[in-house]
């Protein structure tokens, strides 16, 4: 991906990135949640704010792809960033970054142009290019950071009406943050503001989704890490 520009991820996607589009396409009869496939609940209480690389704000750690080793890296994190008003974001070597802005706050975040962030409409940048934040107050904002050729992902806006499931990839998660409204997973608590729920699902069987009833907006996360082919697949 070009270091140059910003890149709306709500649009068509391809190759790859066009099979977690089909796989997250939302519907109000979908796949059910297979008995063995567990939701986790995460509650915004429980979490813990850590600094940001550089210092300059603090963030609350959502979820994140757990090694399978501890030496292993971490493919994939999705966060919720306390950004204290004009600031540097972190340069982040070898990361693709979406960013979904979640309060109406005039931000503006600078590369090569300034760009007007809207909010709750997610844009894509590497993270590399570190960009200075100009915002009239302070904001909130969720992030996914994934390692770059290893992960493909996707963060957007879903409105839930009466309905709505939210199929998982195989061998990939969802994570679902509540906004407002009051959206629940079945067979799960009442979800707060800033409350989570991650399901994952296995490489192998059938299709599953998280699904969610009620109605108001929840910020959706699909992470598919990309697996290497073997010869005899080639």
């Amino acid at each position: 991906m070009s270091t140059s520009c910003f890149r709306d991820v709500t649009g068509p996607l391809s190759g790859p990135r066009g099979r977690l589009q089909q796989a997250v396409d939302y519907d109000e009869s979908g796949p059910v949640t297979a008995p063995d496939s567990t939701p986790w609940q995460l509650p915004r209480a429980r979490r813990s704010s850590q600094p940001w690389a550089n210092g300059q704000g603090v963030s609350e750690s959502v979820s994140r792809h757990v090694p399978d080793e501890p030496r292993d890296e971490i493919l994939w994190r999705v966060n919720i960033a306390d950004i204290p008003g004009d600031c540097d974001f972190s340069q982040l070597v070898g990361v693709d970054r979406q960013f979904m802005l979640l309060d109406d706050v005039e931000l503006t975040l600078e590369l090569d142009l300034p760009r007007l962030v809207q909010p709750l409409e997610p844009i894509e940048f590497a993270g590399e290019m570190a960009p200075v934040c100009r915002a009239a107050a302070p904001a909130r904002a969720i992030n996914l950071l994934m390692q770059r050729d290893r992960v493909f992902g996707r963060l957007e806006l879903v409105t839930v009406t009466r309905s709505v499931h939210i199929p998982v990839p195989p061998g990939g998660s969802v994570v679902v943050v509540k906004l407002d409204g009051d959206p629940t997973w079945r067979g799960g608590r009442d979800l707060r503001p800033g409350d989570a729920v991650r399901l994952d699902r296995p490489v192998l069987g059938g299709p599953i989704a998280l699904p969610l009833s009620g109605h108001g907006r929840v910020a959706a996360i699909s992470v598919l890490p990309i697996y290497p082919r073997h010869r005899d697949d080639e």
